[in-house]
């Protein structure tokens, strides 16, 4: 019989175990980097619901709810499902669907709840389907929720020009074989399309390279804007330009060898 009771009681002793790890609790501070419960600005908690875990995060200074979502891990960092994110007063802002932490499809709402737009998404991460609604429910057609920037006749055209461009403004130095490399370059394509900003991110290291580079890019075409919910809005795009120790042969490939600038 004590045998039994001890058998008992050590299973009550698992289970409560068990139970107390079905709820934990995370602490963030301003930037949502780890921190203790005395600094945290923001807390998460997490709950097993069975087969997944479902975390709420808060405002701490005045409880509300931020986001709700679901995950595979306890860790929740491998979402698995709908994820909620309201505003700073708790208003529903928009919602995702994940499928192991992949972005299956995005919604936005306006203030009162209703829908303002949706996209669907493939395994690559490319739009499928999208669509907007003003505010009565009713369809806006030919809405853009989301599209990138892009050169005009497309990525080819872009690739081209800079080839082109390498080709009518060679270095003395490069096309003799004494310098080559890469060079990357980040720019701001504005919501008109004009490039703008053009940074240098990682060098070639040579200042003849660079320094084509760039002005390859400050002399590009305008491009057609990246939209975002029906405007054209501001977006940053990282260029990397080769230049092969080995030239290609560049003989006939273009129609024309104008310089570009």
């Amino acid at each position: 019989m004590l045998k039994l009771f001890l058998v008992v009681l050590l299973a009550a002793v698992t289970q409560a175990a068990v139970a107390k790890t079905d709820t934990t609790y995370l602490y963030f501070n301003k930037d949502w980097k780890e921190t203790t419960k005395k600094h945290a600005v923001y807390c998460g908690k997490v709950t097993w619901k069975g087969k997944v875990w479902y975390r709420q995060d808060f405002s701490v200074k005045d409880n509300m709810l931020l986001m709700d979502g679901y995950f595979s891990d306890d860790a929740t960092k491998v979402m698995n499902g709908p994820a909620r994110y309201y505003t700073a007063t708790g208003v529903l802002d928009d919602s995702i669907n994940y499928t192991d932490n992949r972005e299956t499809s995005c919604y936005w709402y306006y203030p009162d709840g209703m829908e303002k737009a949706y996209i669907v998404l493939d395994e690559k991460g490319e739009i499928t389907d999208q669509k907007g609604f003003d505010e009565s429910g009713a369809e806006i057609p030919g809405y853009i929720v989301q599209k990138k920037p892009e050169y005009p006749d497309g990525p080819d055209a872009w690739q081209k020009f800079i080839s082109h461009a390498i080709l009518t403004h060679m270095p003395l130095d490069y096309r003799e074989g004494r310098i080559w490399g890469s060079v990357t370059y980040i720019f701001t394509i504005s919501p008109t399309g004009s490039v703008t900003d053009v940074l240098l991110q990682k060098s070639s290291g040579y200042y003849d390279l660079d320094n084509l580079a760039e002005r390859i890019i400050e002399a590009s075409a305008d491009w057609l804007p990246a939209i975002q919910f029906n405007k054209g809005v501001a977006y940053k795009e990282k260029q990397e330009i080769f230049f092969p120790k080995i030239l290609p042969n560049l003989n006939g490939r273009f129609d024309s060898q104008k310089p570009v600038f």
